[in-house]
């Protein structure tokens, strides 16, 4: 998603995240940087919500979309809830 409405309200979303927090945004699962910006909800592309997304790094991202992808018991759940489910699966790991 390389849209010029994805591509602001990224850009966005970092800003409102360093108003909020003073600190860089990072992996919520490792706590690395860079990360990227994995939907939790869809809203309106460009118009999400700033608790609609949450940064994981490309490795936990990456394995966020596998999981969904492979496993129709976790698109039952939703992406807001498979999400926070694998979240704390992957945290539960390290």
């Amino acid at each position: 998603m390389n849209s010029p409405a994805w591509v602001a309200r990224k850009r966005r979303w970092f800003r409102e995240h360093w108003a909020r927090t003073h600190q860089p945004a990072v992996c919520v699962v490792c706590g690395v940087r860079p990360v990227e910006l994995h939907h939790m909800d869809y809203g309106r592309l460009g118009n999400e919500k700033h608790d609609q997304l949450t940064p994981l790094c490309h490795v936990h991202h990456a394995r966020i979309h596998i999981a969904w992808d492979a496993t129709p018991h976790l698109r039952r759940l939703g992406r807001r809830a498979a999400t926070i489910v694998l979240v704390q699966a992957m945290r539960c790991e390290r």
